[in-house]
């Protein structure tokens, strides 16, 4: 409870009421320990799918440090346009980088993206996509978008959960959680799950394939400037449609930002 129960230079048990700290809540939940620093959360711990789902591996990718504000980093993870350039034969596709229109769906504490609508228009999503599983050994593949199978959630304000079935029902989830160290500094947790090559011997190539990507990554987030997002939208450039969930997620971000606790809570 945070309260002083003893006093070591002085006898007796006149504690001042002020010889206290502030305790938070605290819960440990995925191999993670979330933190509340305020009196009540406003949104539950953001939910993990397939975490404890029956055949199942859950891979713990060990934290790293970027020079980046949190938001930025999410922003990274979910903007469909860069798989194209900076992720070109991993994830994407120089020559297809087309973003088709998407929808994205507020619901009551995340963005929703990527399940239905966001199609490769200039390829079989059947045969090319299991062809080109078969030829990654299972790692997950995107040419330059999101393919059918695939869905985003975007908890706010810092964690991702991604959802991807793969050919031959097989199941790819990554659950990614930035948290802030500063304002230009995050922490990034990642898990990986998966429901086929359940040795752990195979769990070397999807790390590698994660650090692969990061890899890419990290030298274009870090140089991004100003770290933190822009609170006015018209500071930076957007493309319509093509940055359909960076705008939403930054909307929402401000409104959040502007409201009171009790507003938050719906009180």
């Amino acid at each position: 409870d945070g309260v002083c129960t003893a006093i070591p230079a002085r006898f007796g048990s006149n504690v001042p009421r002020r010889a206290r700290l502030r305790p938070y809540l605290v819960e440990e939940r995925y191999g993670l320990i979330w933190v509340c620093l305020e009196d009540d959360p406003v949104y539950p711990i953001p939910e993990c799918t397939g975490f404890d789902a029956p055949g199942h591996r859950v891979i713990e990718i060990p934290p790293y440090e970027w020079a980046c504000s949190a938001a930025r980093r999410i922003e990274n993870y979910v903007d469909f346009a860069h798989f194209a350039w900076v992720h070109d034969g991993v994830l994407g596709d120089r020559d297809h980088p087309e973003v088709p229109d998407h929808e994205v769906v507020r619901e009551a504490y995340w963005l929703r993206f990527g399940e239905e609508d966001l199609h490769r228009p200039h390829e079989s999503p059947d045969d090319d996509e299991t062809a080109r599983s078969r030829e990654r050994d299972g790692l997950p593949y995107a040419s330059g978008t999101v393919l059918a199978d695939k869905g985003y959630r975007l908890y706010l304000p810092f964690t991702v959960l991604l959802d991807q079935r793969l050919p031959g029902d097989r199941h790819y989830l990554l659950y990614f959680a930035a948290s802030p160290v500063g304002p230009k500094t995050t922490r990034c947790f990642t898990l990986m799950i998966r429901n086929y090559d359940l040795d752990p011997g195979s769990d070397h190539k999807f790390i590698e394939f994660n650090e692969l990507v990061i890899g890419q990554d990290r030298p274009i987030v870090e140089s991004q400037r100003p770290e933190e997002l822009p609170v006015d939208l018209s500071d930076e450039l957007h493309i319509r449609g093509v940055d359909r969930v960076s705008l939403e997620y930054r909307k929402w971000l401000t409104e959040f930002a502007r409201e009171s606790p009790g507003e938050r809570r719906g009180t």
